[in-house]
């Protein structure tokens, strides 16, 4: 695990690409740190197509709805992951549509941790409707 170091976008995109070749690595913890939107763009290019990571937090690390729509579409086409920790971040309604649209497609995650961000009642309107597309999200903050 990662957390709370002084990772930036830098180390972040250094750590996403590190793992984009890794088939052994379950779980990345890369809490409390600066990563921001560039990390998780980084992020979401590494999960596209991950064939084995299955937990992922980037909780308290400065994303907002730029990088929260990047790593929503990256998950429309992931197999592998089962829990997303987003919590504490910035992260809008902007990126409730992308996430909604991933829950409407994806057969594998489970867990969705969006707590302690910025979105509304009108983005929780949009993932409600999308849950009803959903059967295996067991967890949703």
């Amino acid at each position: 695990m990662l957390g709370y170091n002084k990772f930036t976008g830098v180390g972040g995109r250094q750590i996403a690409e590190a793992l984009q070749t890794s088939t052994h690595i379950y779980e990345v913890g890369m809490w409390g740190n600066r990563i921001g939107d560039e990390g998780a763009q980084a992020f979401a290019e590494t999960i596209r197509n991950h064939p084995c990571l299955e937990v992922l937090s980037l909780a308290c690390n400065g994303i907002t709805s730029v990088g929260g729509r990047c790593i929503a579409d990256a998950l429309q086409h992931n197999t592998s992951i089962k829990t997303l920790w987003l919590t504490e971040n910035n992260i809008t309604d902007e990126a409730t549509e992308s996430f909604a649209e991933m829950l409407k497609v994806n057969k594998t995650l489970k867990n969705l941790w969006l707590n302690n961000n910025h979105i509304t009642n009108m983005g929780a309107n949009i993932m409600a409707e999308a849950l009803d597309h959903n059967t295996v999200l067991e967890d949703l903050r």
